[in-house]
């Protein structure tokens, strides 16, 4: 009995004795797999996004849950830099047009082929191309990013066309 085995605990010690830790991981695994882990799948795969880790969160649980998150409330909790937190729930309606409305996010954001579709580079290559991005800022005059740039966009994506001399930019949309 995991209360027995750490009774003579002090509160102090409490919150860095490593073998209560452990006890507790333990404890609250079955509830980490069924509540936590099906919002993690964009977080684990991506990294972190700062802001938008709480929305990548939020669509992991969907694409995971859809079909059981008629009826339920979900908790979000975001916090920065130790100066602000939030947290909020959403209560998800329990009837079939939220359940289609979530299984067509589910369907349509299509995560874990978009993921496994991504381009592998090594460190010296994401150098190269932050080096490329730091030499263009504060560069006066017409830009035009090179057409082998859009050779690993996935169809649909925004791109960046022309930055004119007077900083006006032109997009386009992949085919």
């Amino acid at each position: 009995d995991v209360h027995k085995q750490f009774a003579d605990v002090s509160l102090d010690d409490s919150y860095t004795d490593r073998a209560l830790e452990k006890a507790f991981v333990k404890l609250s695994a079955a509830q980490y797999d069924a509540k936590v882990a099906p919002s993690t799948l964009l977080p684990c795969r991506v990294g972190n996004t700062y802001t938008a880790s709480l929305y990548f969160g939020l669509l992991s649980l969907v694409f995971n849950k859809a079909d059981a998150l008629a009826g339920k409330r979900v908790l979000l909790f975001s916090y920065g830099s130790g100066l602000a937190a939030s947290m909020f729930s959403i209560r998800v309606p329990q009837t079939d047009a939220a359940t289609k409305q979530l299984q067509r996010i589910r369907d349509v954001s299509n995560l874990e082929k978009r993921l496994d579709a991504r381009h592998k580079r090594s460190p010296e290559q994401f150098t190269q191309v932050m080096k490329a991005r730091e030499s263009l800022h504060h560069v006066d005059g017409e830009y035009r990013p090179p057409a082998e740039s859009l050779e690993l966009l996935a169809p649909g994506t925004y791109h960046l066309v022309l930055k004119d001399a007077h900083g006006r930019r032109t997009y386009s949309q992949t085919k």
